[in-house]
């Protein structure tokens, strides 16, 4: 026996399959674990946000008829809002909250009869009594050229629009207002507010003069197609080799036109980036556009949609104005003042979206206006504003939308988002619309207090 033993561990053939089988033992548990561990957790992410719904509806139902719900409502609502079995439901009333705890089972894969009290998954939420939380919301919507691609804006206006229409449906009677900033590389402010006390805006022109040019000939040759980028878009322009062949000098009489069409730009250091200092005055950029003006905080829902389906892609991105603007509609002081004073009942949020990187920065200190080249520049501003805003009690949401944000865009707009969870990477307008969905709820689980 032992001889037949001693032969079997010198053996180089039959036995290796065997020993690897058993040494494979750990690694086969350690995947099944990893996947068992997935699946409890998907259970309790599902389980949490039906939950969360629960709770919001009993405080709603509470609120209008005084009373809570009944163990059967909640649970048939949790029931709606969760894929799989309910086992329990409870709900209660404790120091002037409402509280809603439910229990489900995770179907094992693998450990079931072993570790069954693994897969039972516990959510728990409270929401106060008759307490409802007002809303003032701000869309930061990139409105530059690289929207016009994929179908881009088109899906932003629409998905905006529902989101809108949700927001106002779940209002109640809480105080819930909304403003909406569309952004190029500059903010269109209105041109209402050209006489404001926070802008100084130079006066229309209009003259003639008289220009002098040469006026020049050429031979072309050499022509071949060559890329081209209009805001990170790339697009095929023709190009050629030129040879000058005459040149005559003339003049004439040229109608100068300068208008403003409600386009500011950027505020001199340290004014660029706080929300601070109304006695130091923006300034009106004169033959500018920079698409639709901004819609201030308003409870009027359907002049919002209007405003939404009235956007149109045009000029460069530059994201750190939009983002400051919309810091602007949420404090009470100028330039804009329809909002109301922080308060623990009422909840400040921005969405800032945007397809792309900064394509554009800062002219400071020679010019206001945002045509500067210095991206790395754009980037940081924007993350600062980003920052100004989150000190200031907004709770920031941002989406990088499409497929063309590179790593650093997306780099910028997690660091924009208040958490982690905040920030939605979305490559199409099916990802746009969960994204928008996904912070609908969010905004609405703000009132949970755990």
């Amino acid at each position: 026996m032992m001889q037949m033993l001693r032969r079997f561990a010198r053996s180089r053939s039959g036995n290796f399959g065997m020993m690897f089988v058993m040494a494979s033992f750990p690694l086969i548990g350690s995947v099944a674990m990893a996947i068992e561990y997935a699946n409890i957790s998907r259970t309790q992410v599902r389980l949490q946000a039906s939950v969360d719904a629960a709770v919001l509806f009993a405080g709603r139902y509470h609120e209008v008829n005084e009373v809570e719900p009944s163990r059967d409502d909640v649970k048939r609502f949790v029931d709606a809002n969760f894929e799989g079995a309910v086992e329990d439901v409870r709900i209660e009333i404790v120091d002037d909250e409402i509280a809603v705890t439910a229990l489900a089972r995770t179907d094992a894969l693998f450990f079931g009869s072993l570790a069954p009290g693994v897969f039972v998954n516990q959510a728990d939420a409270t929401v106060p009594i008759n307490r409802g939380t007002d809303l003032e919301l701000v869309l930061v919507l990139d409105n530059t050229y690289s929207m016009s691609a994929d179908n881009k804006m088109v899906d932003l206006k629409r998905i905006a629009t529902d989101f809108v229409t949700k927001i106002e449906d779940e209002a109640g009677d809480n105080d819930v207002r909304v403003g909406l900033v569309p952004f190029t590389n500059h903010v269109n402010v209105g041109m209402a507010n050209r006489n404001a006390s926070w802008i100084t805006v130079p006066d229309d022109e209009e003259y003639t003069e008289n220009r002098c040019r040469w006026k020049r000939k050429f031979e072309y040759s050499n022509c071949r197609m060559q890329t081209r980028y209009n805001d990170g878009v790339p697009y095929r322009r023709k190009v050629c080799d030129r040879k000058e062949i005459s040149r005559q000098w003339q003049c004439r009489d040229v109608t100068v036109r300068k208008r403003w069409r409600g386009c500011v730009g950027s505020r001199p250091s340290p004014h660029t980036l706080k929300d601070q200092r109304p006695d130091v005055p923006f300034e009106g950029l004169l033959n500018v556009w920079c698409g639709e003006p901004i819609k201030p905080l308003t409870g009027n829902f359907g002049q919002l949609r209007a405003a939404i389906g009235a956007m149109y892609p045009t000029q460069d991105t530059y994201m750190a104005p939009g983002v400051m603007w919309g810091l602007r509609l949420l404090t009470p002081e100028e330039p804009f003042t329809d909002a109301r004073p922080a308060s623990t009942d009422r909840r400040k949020v921005m969405v800032l979206m945007t397809d792309g990187d900064n394509q554009r920065s800062a002219n400071l200190p020679w010019n206001p206006g945002n045509w500067g080249t210095d991206l790395a520049q754009a980037d940081n501003w924007t993350k600062q504003a980003c920052a100004e805003a989150k000190a200031n009690g907004v709770t920031v949401f941002s989406i990088a939308f499409g497929k063309t944000v590179s790593a650093a865009g997306v780099d910028v707009m997690r660091e924009c988002a208040t958490d982690k969870n905040g920030f939605y990477q979305s490559r199409d307008a099916g990802a746009l619309e969960d994204a928008f969905e996904d912070i609908g709820r969010r905004i609405s689980a703000l009132r949970l207090t755990s």
